[in-house]
This record gives C-alpha cells, structure tokens and sequence, in this order.
C-alpha cells in the first residue's frame, strides 16, 4: 500500500505528494488527509520495455496503434503492469500459433 498526503488549500486546489517528493511550501492548508491505497503497480515506458523485449520506441508504436492501454501522470506515460503481462503472454501464444500453423 502506498501512502500519500493530499493537501486541500484554501483556493480548493489540491496537491498530492509521496513520501519520496516532500517539498516545503508556505500556505494556509484547509485540511490534511493522510491515505493509504491500493494501488496497481504503474511501469515506466522503459520498464514496459523491458518486461516485453522491446524498445521503448516499440511500445511507443503499440500504445499509438491501440494495443496496450496507457495513462498520463504529469507528463510521463504510465502502464499498468498487469495488462503488459497480459499482452505478453496474448503475444506469445499468437507467436506459438502462427508457428505452428506454418
């Protein structure tokens, strides 16, 4: 589970931070709420990389073409690291199946 602070401030604008990203700031906070969630695990375009065994470029091309899902944190693409094996395994077995059919 991971635990992150959110931060609600007095203009409704909300921040969230990790314990990895504490940053000071100088504000009147409204309210402070610690959470604990169950998170999927989230994989970095090149760890996605590397779970498949491709480029990055790769599953750049297979994200734009529709194949594997993707969503945005900040500006960094983030997967899921559930559907990545999913598709690897739905990957290989069209792999064993075009083999033997040849």
């Amino acid at each position: 589970m991971e635990k992150r602070i959110i931060v609600q401030y007095r203009n409704s604008h909300r921040f969230d931070w990790t314990p990895g990203a504490w940053k000071r700031k100088t504000c009147r906070v409204n309210e402070i709420t610690l959470e604990a969630e169950a998170r999927t695990q989230d994989l970095t375009t090149l760890e996605a990389a590397r779970l498949l065994g491709v480029s990055k470029l790769h599953v750049i091309d297979l994200l734009e073409a529709g194949e594997i899902d993707y969503h945005m944190v900040g500006t960094d693409l983030r997967f899921d690291a559930a559907e990545i094996a999913s598709y690897k395994t739905d990957r290989e077995h069209r792999d064993a199946e075009s083999l033997v059919s040849a």
